[in-house]
């Protein structure tokens, strides 16, 4: 198998998951995706550490 072929499997295998970009979606596809982008927030709250609002805010 060559690599073309993979990244075509690839991305049918994604339309699959998540639904076409260009088309309506079911909406298992729909909370496919909502998941897909909680998780990824998620980890990059969780990688970011103290710069995504874990400081005290300034005082006047």
């Amino acid at each position: 198998m060559d690599w073309m072929q993979a990244a075509g499997q690839t991305q049918d295998w994604l339309h699959t998951i998540v639904g076409p970009h260009n088309r309506a979606i079911t909406w298992w596809q729909m909370i496919n995706r909502a998941v897909i982008i909680f998780l990824f927030t998620v980890l990059l709250v969780r990688l970011g550490g103290k710069r995504f609002g874990r400081t005290p805010a300034p005082t006047t």
